[in-house]
């Protein structure tokens, strides 16, 4: 297994916004060149994607900053870039910002996109180039697996099966009892399909009993990932 580091910074509501609110564009876009290109800190890490988010129902000022140094630092370092909507919100807003920083729509993954019934918004992003996340399934607390592996399905029968990626979204650097439960209770007690194999076990042999193929699967979970990496210039 691989594991990709990302540069990057959360949607203001939810992230340590206090040093980049006081920075212009163009010094955070240099920290995010730094790091891909010398390591983070001290560790010699460098990330081999940059990531981005934007909260809900619309973006705000620092998160257009935010972005617009990802992209761009995306753009002159060579790596992908994906992103966190909130309830799906804000999709198209970031298109336009990191394709129009110069990135290529086939090097952007609008993440979370399957927290919606809306098979018309999902199409949308897909019409536009970039890739759609299906990358939360196990998380049904927001919307059920059923309707994701529907809409993922029609996707595919429109035409869109080179445009969607499948994830979970999964948090599995925490170490003991996640934030905010009660003693006693696990997230597997709240959430028994959210961990790294539910697709594989689960989600994958359903979508083949609704009729999806070996060669869907081959698309979506092999040649996608490769094409969203190989920058296109």
């Amino acid at each position: 297994m691989q594991l990709v580091c990302a540069a990057g910074v959360y949607f203001e509501n939810a992230g340590l916004t206090y040093y980049y609110r006081r920075m212009e564009v163009e010094e955070i876009t240099d920290i995010f060149i730094r790091e891909i290109e010398d390591g983070v800190g001290e560790t010699g890490i460098r990330p081999g994607i940059v990531k981005i988010a934007s909260g809900k129902p619309q973006m705000t000022p620092y998160e257009r900053k935010v972005i617009t140094a990802a992209a761009r630092a995306a753009k002159a370092t060579g790596v992908p870039v994906l992103s966190h909507t909130e309830d799906c919100h804000c999709g198209h807003d970031q298109i336009d910002l990191v394709t129009g920083a110069g990135v290529a729509a086939e090097n952007f993954l609008v993440g979370h996109s399957d927290g919606t019934e809306d098979i018309a918004y999902q199409e949308s992003l897909a019409q536009r180039g970039v890739f759609v996340g299906f990358d939360r399934f196990g998380i049904e607390s927001l919307i059920s697996d059923d309707i994701r592996m529907r809409n993922l399905q029609m996707l595919v029968e429109r035409g869109y099966r080179d445009r969607v990626m499948m994830s979970h979204d999964y948090v599995n650097c925490w170490l003991g009892r996640p934030p905010g439960l009660a003693d006693g209770v696990s997230m597997a007690d709240i959430l028994p399909n959210w961990n790294m194999t539910h697709i594989f076990e689960n989600i994958l042999p359903a979508l083949k009993k609704r009729g999806m193929s070996e060669e869907d699967f081959d698309v979506i979970l092999r040649q996608n990932p490769q094409r969203f990496f190989s920058i296109v210039h």
